[in-house]
């Protein structure tokens, strides 16, 4: 009789192990537990143009960020876009610049987590 009680306790024991198992894996999408990809930073971008709309090729492009004092360079491309990808989130300024036309600013823009910024500086004719 001893081994059909110790056999019936191991019976629960496995059964509730399984019903636990069971639960927590039906939990794990809804709980944050799984872990996908999070992104935790943003991008900015943007097309640096002439007066007349006409693209600035090779325009000089820096971002600055105001809480951490970090600064990054980019340079316009044919068409005058430039790209900034994974940038921390936060206040930042962002000045353009090309020879022939005066430096432009602008300033105090947030950047947030998975967002793109789109922020078009265009250069004043010197």
């Amino acid at each position: 009789m001893n081994c059909t009680i110790t056999c019936l306790k191991r019976q629960r024991v496995v059964w509730l192990l399984i019903g636990i198992w069971l639960v927590l894996h039906a939990l794990v999408p809804w709980s944050g537990w799984q872990s996908y990809a999070q992104t935790t930073t943003g991008t900015i971008l943007g097309t640096v143009i002439r007066q007349d709309t006409t693209p600035i090729a090779g325009a000089i492009v820096r971002i600055f960020n105001k809480v951490n004092g970090l600064t990054r360079t980019a340079r316009t491309d044919a068409r005058g876009v430039y790209r900034f990808d994974l940038i921390l989130p936060g206040l930042y300024d962002i000045r353009a610049q090309a020879e022939g036309f005066r430096e432009n600013a602008i300033e105090n823009f947030i950047v947030e987590v998975n967002r793109e910024k789109i922020i078009q500086p265009p250069p004043d004719h010197s």
